[in-house]
């Protein structure tokens, strides 16, 4: 039996999401896009500054102190790759028993509240009573409690949040790897081992050039990450990024300056600079590894 409909039924069925999208996200990225010409508290009249706010920012020696935080943020997605790929490889191996029990154990942070990771990191990191303190001083590695997330040298402030970066996501690229390594031929693993290449040069022959088309997405989007994270440093050191701002990235910077500073035209001008800041490296970063032979 056949059902009849009208032509307009396809429409009605897709609706939803262009109504979403339009009221959720188009409309909103105009609307702040206008908003960048503007001098707006958030109240009252909106006074328009013409280019003035795309000029102050590039002025705004905070503004760049973040985007030096940020760039520092970045260098954790190789560092996260690289344990994430070992990872992987070790569970699609024949050595792990059980290896789905390791897959859920490592997805669970990517997983855990921001506000969660914030107060269990703060329980390892606090000065007086912190976990690793307590370990560290019986050993005699430190003589004295660091104060990890008070005021101090600013490289303790990165090591927290990258640590905490770290951990959280390189799950999430350990099931991306998987996925990556399914992929892949196993008559080419038995090729090579009956040719007697050992387990590194397997690794690093076969499955690292294999797996580079999912190196480098995870590489990219560790990029826009890294400028833009926001929940680890917020919980750990709130808005203004703990001690001399060293924990104040762009995408803190921002939200400092748009919700605490109620700079609404000046953030939004930000945000669109950093989004431009974002398509660029990401597309530098790709150029780069085409050109070294990535497919298309």
């Amino acid at each position: 039996m056949k059902i009849k409909t009208s032509k307009i039924t396809p429409y009605i069925y897709i609706a939803p999401f262009f109504i979403g999208y339009f009221l959720f996200s188009f409309y909103p990225t105009l609307y702040a896009f206008i908003l960048s010409f503007y001098e707006w508290s958030g109240f009252g009249d909106k006074i328009f500054v013409g280019f003035q706010n795309y000029t102050d920012a590039l002025k705004n020696r905070f503004f760049f102190s973040s985007l030096r935080v940020s760039g520092m943020y970045i260098l954790t997605g190789p560092v996260t790759t690289f344990i994430a790929l070992l990872i992987a490889f070790t569970l699609n191996s024949r050595v792990v028993i059980k290896p789905g029990l390791y897959k859920i154990a490592y997805l669970v942070p990517y997983f855990t509240m921001p506000i969660a990771v914030g107060i269990l990191f703060r329980m390892i990191f606090g000065w007086e009573y912190g976990i690793l303190n307590r370990i560290l001083m019986p050993t005699g590695i430190i003589s004295e409690n660091i104060n990890w997330l008070g005021i101090g040298r600013p490289v303790n402030v990165f090591i927290v949040v990258c640590t905490v970066v770290v951990w959280k996501c390189f799950g999430y690229h350990v099931i991306i790897y998987l996925g990556g390594l399914l992929s892949i031929d196993t008559n080419l693993y038995e090729a090579a081992e009956i040719d007697g290449a050992g387990s590194l040069q397997i690794f690093l022959r076969i499955t690292v050039p294999l797996l580079k088309p999912f190196i480098v997405f995870l590489l990219i989007t560790g990029i826009s990450g890294g400028i833009n994270l926001f929940d680890e440093p917020m919980m750990l050191y709130g808005a203004s990024g703990g001690p001399m701002g060293a924990a104040q990235n762009a995408g803190l910077f921002l939200y400092f300056t748009t919700f605490v500073a109620n700079r609404w035209g000046f953030g939004s001008a930000l945000s669109f600079i950093v989004f431009a800041l974002v398509c660029i490296l990401t597309l530098v970063f790709y150029k780069i590894n085409y050109r070294r032979g990535m497919e298309r």
